[in-house]
């Protein structure tokens, strides 16, 4: 459902970007430029741009609740804190983690490490480094450690059970190992 919602937000994006002359290669910024001068052009248009940039503000809120209850789960599940604590804890620590990149377009401009600001560096090394490196893992524990539990869930045929297996094991690391050097 998420990757038809996608589809559909591009659909509704790029032919207004084209329309408009403004540059596709914006980035994550891009809905913020484009849709204010969709809205302006509508009969209501503020009306509905205040709907959609609340529901938009609605989406990343529970969207950033549900990845903060990941990480929350492990000092929960592991060091026996309450979930309070261990929910405010992560929140400010990813607080303190995101204000280096939400200031890296004012206050922060000037520093760079490696040519980029904050924020450019940390979509680099959250996209090429931390992405490639988190489906090794998976692939690796799903060959390795879950096999069992991934071939019953997967319901394979024996000769589709150990191509899978060599495929999680070897070839989708090795895989995404040399697109990770590639990009690096």
């Amino acid at each position: 459902m998420t990757a038809l919602t996608s589809v559909l937000a591009g659909l509704m994006i790029f032919p207004a970007i084209y329309a408009f002359g403004l540059n596709p290669q914006a980035g994550p910024g891009l809905t913020y430029m484009v849709m204010p001068v969709v809205f302006n052009h509508l009969p209501y248009g503020q009306l509905f741009a205040t709907a959609f940039f609340a529901l938009l503000l609605m989406a990343a809120l529970t969207s950033a609740v549900s990845l903060l209850e990941v990480v929350a789960i492990l000092p929960i599940d592991e060091f026996g804190v309450g979930r309070r604590k261990a929910a405010l804890a992560v929140t400010a620590l990813a607080f303190l983690a995101g204000v280096p990149a939400a200031l890296s377009f004012g206050l922060l401009a000037d520093y760079k490490l490696f040519g980029r600001n904050a924020f450019e560096l940390m979509d680099y090394a959250a996209s090429n480094v931390l992405l490639p490196l988190g489906c090794i893992g998976t692939a690796l524990f799903a060959g390795r450690v879950a096999w069992p539990a991934v071939r019953d869930e997967l319901r394979l045929s024996v000769p589709a059970a150990m191509l899978m297996r060599v495929a999680c094991r070897w070839l989708a690391p090795l895989m995404i190992g040399l697109v990770l050097a590639y990009n690096l």
